[in-house]
């Protein structure tokens, strides 16, 4: 599945039940230690999304075990540390001034007219208002228009791309993911992040092609990346924009 995922994982002993976090001290780093009352069988470990290290753990680990799992990942914590803050610094700077739409990122035009209106043009989207309208009704206006356009664009590409590939799903879901662009179930059903509709036309194709493949081959083997060569020859491109540039558009 085209989806985001930072995760470290290993398998430590037992388990016993604990609900409350703990803040630990480990090299000089802030960690969040929650024991799992679930039964897991494997420490994880992540950045959240409020910057805070946080580790998670069968409930019968002990702190060294923990230890021994953070210190040799300082590098991977101070790389996802300083993606958060870029990522934090690149949404405070396009907060109120810009949207992304189809690949590009245009600046937002606030106007005052005869009639509510919505217009992408080139670098720039006009958004027309009777009334002075505050951030807050701004966002969730042009959040609307978004999906609506996702709505418009996302089944007219499927279906092209279905009969272009000659896969065709059970059905299209358009959902609202922070994590994933998209998604093939077991019977079929191709569901997809609205929020493609911020991407460049051809990594919408690529993520849509990369699903349909999925009704042929459910799982991420050579023979599927073959499929999804044949049908989109530049996939590793596209592939590369989202991993570059997706993290921004995903978690806005």
């Amino acid at each position: 599945m085209a989806g985001l995922k930072a995760l470290w994982s290993c398998r430590p002993r037992k388990q016993t039940l604990s609900r409350e976090p703990e803040l630990v001290s480990i090299a000089g780093l802030n960690i969040k230690w929650l024991k799992s009352p679930r039964r897991i069988r494997s420490l994880a470990l992540k950045v959240d999304k409020q910057g805070q290290i946080v580790v998670m753990t069968p409930a019968a680990t002990r702190l060294r075990e923990v230890e021994r799992f953070i210190i040799p990942r300082q590098a991977w914590i101070s790389r996802q540390i300083a993606q958060h803050q870029q990522l934090e610094t690149q949404k405070q700077q396009a907060k109120g001034q810009s949207l992304w739409f189809m690949g590009e990122q245009l600046t937002v035009d606030k106007l005052i007219g005869a009639k509510n209106l919505i217009e992408p043009g080139p670098g720039l989207i006009k958004v027309i208002t009777r009334q002075p309208q505050d951030k807050n009704q701004l966002d969730r206006r042009l959040t609307r228009w978004l999906r609506e356009q996702a709505g418009a664009v996302l089944p007219s590409r499927l279906e092209k791309l279905s009969q272009k590939t000659g896969l065709t799903g059970s059905g299209l879901q358009i959902k609202s993911y922070t994590a994933r662009w998209g998604s093939c179930r077991h019977d079929g059903l191709i569901q997809l992040n609205w929020k493609l509709i911020k991407t460049p036309p051809e990594v919408i194709d690529y993520v849509i092609v990369h699903e349909l493949c999925h009704l042929s081959h459910f799982n991420h083997s050579p023979a599927f990346w073959e499929h999804v060569i044949r049908y989109c020859p530049e996939f590793k491109t596209h592939r590369k924009w989202l991993k570059e540039n997706g993290r921004l558009l995903i978690s806005a």
